[in-house]
């Protein structure tokens, strides 16, 4: 179980620039950009939430390229869930009006940048919220405890539901909302103990919820 007020991290938010491109054009609600609110767990299941921008997102299957810096790739597939209400200070019982639609993403990890931040106490923010980073599908409404699955070249190498995870969807509204003001249309990760690595040019990656497959990308 989460230890919300020692273990939340507190990441940099990137830098606004002065000019925009028509893909964080279209994730903009109302001129704010939007957050990604990112749950982290490590092995033994301890974990906080890091706070990246918008520039990590990749959506309509757009495949991933290995950019030049990341000379160790895994990846974790979550789920998230978009916020549709305002709020601040949510008690847990009350956090799913504040959450809607959600569906299936896969976060990818530079981790031989990960390793360094974590032998230097740096931020991980380079590592993990890097541009196009986290790849989503389209959202949707999600039953209470859906089920989702990660396949990589065609092998299920993953299968596990919500309610699996250490921490609740209610326990990361409460617990974000307790920091940061959640604003309608940031999306909060779940996050997963789970993580497959090596990625390599050429690994084909499908995820599904339930028996759809929403993500289908190549390694490149």
């Amino acid at each position: 179980m989460f230890d919300y007020r020692a273990k939340v991290i507190h990441s940099r938010k990137p830098v606004e620039q002065n000019h925009d491109n028509e893909f964080n054009h279209e994730t903009r609600q109302g001129g704010n950009r939007v957050k990604l609110l990112c749950a982290e767990y490590l092995p033994d299941g301890a974990g906080g939430h890091v706070i990246l921008g918008d520039n990590a997102l990749s959506r309509d299957n757009e495949d991933f390229y290995i950019p030049p810096f990341a000379t160790r790739l895994s990846c974790v597939p979550q789920l998230f869930f978009r916020v549709n209400k305002l709020g601040k200070g949510v008690a847990p019982r009350f956090a799913r009006r504040y959450v809607g639609e959600g569906g299936a993403a896969i976060r990818f990890y530079a981790d031989n940048l990960l390793d360094e931040a974590r032998a230097t106490g740096l931020p991980p923010d380079a590592a993990m919220g890097f541009d196009r980073a986290i790849a989503i599908s389209t959202a949707r409404e999600l039953p209470d405890n859906p089920c989702y699955a990660l396949e990589v070249n065609g092998a299920r190498v993953f299968s596990g539901r919500l309610l699996d995870l250490p921490c609740t969807l209610e326990h990361h509204v409460a617990a974000l909302s307790a920091y940061y003001l959640l604003k309608v249309g940031d999306l909060i990760f779940t996050g997963n103990l789970f993580r497959y690595s090596p990625l390599r040019p050429g690994d084909r990656l499908r995820a599904f919820i339930d028996d759809d497959c929403l993500i289908d990308i190549f390694i490149l």
